[in-house]
């Protein structure tokens, strides 16, 4: 996972919903696949809380 050091936003995080300058990552919208290309969008990492439910192999974000 690649991480962009003070990534400047310039649409709003999906989770916390600003547009604040901050370390990123690209997370893949499922859905939008196109042979090896796949659309993304900027997460702060700050935002990030990963739950992983190991019987189902998931990784799972909680966004309110």
């Amino acid at each position: 996972m690649r991480i962009f050091e003070k990534c400047k936003f310039t649409k709003p995080c999906p989770i916390c919903k600003t547009k604040k300058t901050g370390d990123a990552i690209l997370i893949g919208v499922r859905g939008t696949e196109e042979g090896n290309i796949m659309q993304a969008e900027l997460f702060h990492i700050e935002c990030i809380e990963l739950t992983y439910h190991k019987e189902q192999g998931l990784l799972v974000q909680k966004v309110e």
